[in-house]
């Protein structure tokens, strides 16, 4: 395929040239249109998009002297730069590598601020499927799956990001079909890129399923939401007790292909359900999802007093409970580790009856230390896994002198979302007791060969002694789509070792792409962050602002929309300074974005000494609230603040018993702030 020409004239025109074209195989004495110039570049702006163009160029010698005419230069149409010169790949072998630099822009694809598109189209015949993605693009890109006719089809698909999104279509009718796939360039920057598809006779499901847990009037109940970019979607879901064979019991619920979620509302509270969820893809597995609903029950500790030590070391350690409970709840005995954010789960147990007494056996591999000792019963969190709910918690010591090995994280198999462009990490942390040194290895879905890594350790202060160690392993994205464990050994005697649960690496999945600001942001106090961004579906998203040092300043939900969003955040309880960040939270697939490098500047025309910072003391204006921002380095230690004038005369008095506080309302002056003994002046313009 011959690329475009736009306008570059050869090398050869220089001083004083009269350029002629016009459409392929005409006269340059005869026709086309002629004109004069007197630079070595010259663009040609009148071009039809559609039509191939012969260039011709000559030099002007003398007055009415003139050289041969050199050319002609073709200038062929752009192939896919409109719906009306598509370029249909049904014949071509993927994948295509092309370029948007000679496109222009004719399709609304998706988003209104799209500066050039492409045009793709694949016939399809009757029980023939495609699977369309992009591999890789060079500019932020957006897209536009469409099926039926061209540009005017039906549209079953768009949005950004399509790297991760792609989209598939299967021709269930009895007349070939159309699937045009518009790709748009945000930016305009023109790059290249990367389109794949392939092609099948079955239909191809590409659609992401999310489990939520509701509960109103009084009833708990789970919903299933899948969003689907083509026109096969679930067929049906079947549930039932753990453990069931779905293709022999369970509760069959059929769905209409015209949904996208459903809904279980008799689902036993306490018990432990499997949930599948099947489709009529070719190849297709069921999606299953262990869930289960939360019935509180009223728990209490017997024999085991807060800061109690417990002896594991001959093998004995149990905790006696009383209960009342009326759903059979599966109980949970956890032992926190102070030392870290992770868990061990010691046991589960099953509570029998309305009311009861029952041991509970302390696993005998839990390593000493300092441990908050709790009982929780599981619910369903967002992405499917034990969301524990704490109902009892006290410190303990445990002593076990045992050799043990025991994992704080992961706990239970993990799932980790890869993200692309940034350097990915996965973190391990476990407890050694009496092992000494210890080998550490991992192994990629389940292999036999495992390699070793480094790894961290440090001896803890708590009574009685205790080791806390932790790995960091760097995630390549070829591990993406496969489990990762993670194995830990004595060097002294290979016999005492620990297996973690897995770590699943998924594919980069976020919905949210960011528009603006891609360079660092200088906003000046009480004005406002400003974030634009795009996001593949709406979803309510947490967003919190969080200093240099990684402290959570304050927190926010905002309502996104499938689309263009803008997030503005007020900055008026900020002290100036640099570093700040903003993190933004998903809700529904648990991703996460940063948007940092901000800078918060003080208005220097509004307070003569600015910012005062005199005993850990700052003051600063924001002009925007007509405040005057007071705030200590130190927690709680402002008690009490007066306001004067010049003449001595207390015009305010605040009881503080905190940090920070603000002085509004004040006219144009000189005033002096009296914070715990000491002045400050100030100048209100």
């Amino acid at each position: 395929m011959e690329m475009p020409h736009y306008g570059k004239l050869p090398t050869a025109v220089k001083d004083l040239s009269r350029v002629s074209y016009g459409p392929v195989g005409f006269n340059p004495d005869e026709g086309g249109t002629t004109t004069t110039v007197n630079d070595p570049l010259y663009t040609i702006t009148d071009f039809d998009e559609v039509t191939a163009y012969h260039v011709y160029v000559r030099t002007v010698c003398d007055a009415g002297a003139y050289s041969e005419w050199a050319g002609p230069l073709q200038i062929n149409e752009v192939p896919g730069d409109d719906c009306y010169n598509a370029l249909n790949l049904t014949a071509m072998s993927a994948p295509y590598e092309g370029s948007m630099a000679y496109t222009t822009v004719d399709f609304n694809n998706c988003y209104d601020n799209v500066e050039r598109d492409m045009v793709f189209t694949f016939d399809l015949e009757p029980g023939q499927s495609i699977k369309i993605w992009l591999e890789d693009a060079g500019f932020n890109a957006t897209y536009t799956a469409l099926a039926g006719e061209d540009c005017d089809g039906q549209m079953f698909s768009c949005g950004n990001n399509p790297e991760s999104s792609p989209v598939a279509w299967y021709n269930n009718s009895d007349e070939p079909q159309v699937v045009a796939y518009i790709l748009g360039d945000i930016g305009g920057e023109g790059d290249d890129f990367t389109l794949n598809w392939e092609y099948g006779t079955e239909p191809i499901c590409v659609f992401n399923l999310e489990f939520e847990q509701f509960g109103t009037y009084g009833q708990d109940f789970i919903r299933i939401k899948w969003r689907s970019t083509g026109n096969v979607h679930p067929d049906k879901v079947v549930y039932g007790p753990a453990g069931f064979d779905p293709t022999t019991g369970g509760t069959v619920m059929q769905l209409n292909q015209s949904l996208n979620s459903c809904s279980i509302y008799d689902l036993v509270k306490g018990q432990l359900c499997d949930i599948y969820v099947f489709s009529s893809c070719v190849d297709a597995k069921p999606v299953k999802r262990s869930v289960m609903l939360p019935c509180e029950p009223q728990v209490s500790i017997l024999n085991v007093q807060p800061y109690d030590i417990i002896d594991l070391s001959d093998g004995g350690g149990n905790v006696e409970i009383a209960y009342n409970d009326n759903c059979n709840n599966l109980l949970y005995l956890i032992f926190m580790d102070e030392n870290s954010s992770g868990y061990y789960l010691s046991n589960s147990y099953q509570l029998e009856g309305v009311e009861g007494i029952q041991t509970l056996k302390i696993d005998p591999s839990l390593p000493s230390g300092r441990y908050n000792m709790a009982l929780a019963v599981a619910g369903l969190s967002y992405n499917g896994y034990p969301d524990m709910k704490y109902l009892y918690s006290q410190i303990v010591y445990v002593v076990n002198n045992t050799k043990s090995i025991k994992f704080s994280y992961p706990s239970f198999d993990e799932v980790y979302q890869y993200q692309e462009g940034i350097n990915n990490y996965v973190d391990f942390s476990w407890l050694t007791s009496n092992v000494g040194f210890v080998n550490v290895e991992y192994s990629i879905n389940g292999g036999l060969t495992w390699e070793s890594v480094s790894y961290k350790q440090s001896t803890g202060r708590g009574v009685p002694m205790e080791e806390y160690n932790e790995a960091k392993l760097k995630v390549p994205e070829s591990w993406v789509g496969k489990e990762l464990m993670l194995r830990v050994s004595s060097t002294f005697d290979s016999s005492v070792f620990a297996v973690s649960p897995t770590v699943t690496i998924l594919p980069e999945q976020s919905p949210f792409t960011l528009i603006s600001p891609t360079e660092e942001l200088v906003i000046r106090m009480g004005e406002d962050i400003i974030i634009e961004f795009g996001m593949t579906y709406a979803e309510a998203i947490a967003y919190s602002v969080v200093s240099y040092s990684g402290i959570e300043l304050f927190s926010g939900t905002f309502d996104a929309v499938e689309g263009f969003n803008t997030l503005e955040i007020n900055t008026s309880s900020i002290e100036p300074g640099s570093g700040y960040s903003v993190i933004i939270y998903g809700a529904i697939a648990g991703w996460r974005a940063d948007v940092g490098n901000i800078t918060v500047e003080p208005d220097p025309t509004s307070v003569e000494e600015h910012p005062a910072i005199i005993a850990d003391v700052r003051i600063w204006p924001v002009p925007a609230k007509d405040v005057l921002y007071v705030r200590s380095s130190v927690a709680n230690d402002i008690r009490i603040a007066e306001l004067y004038d010049l003449t001595g005369r207390k015009l305010d008095q605040t009881i503080v018993n905190g940090q920070a506080f603000t002085i509004s309302k004040l006219a144009s002056g000189v005033y002096v702030v009296v914070v715990e003994g000491k002045s400050y002046k100030v100048v209100k313009k």
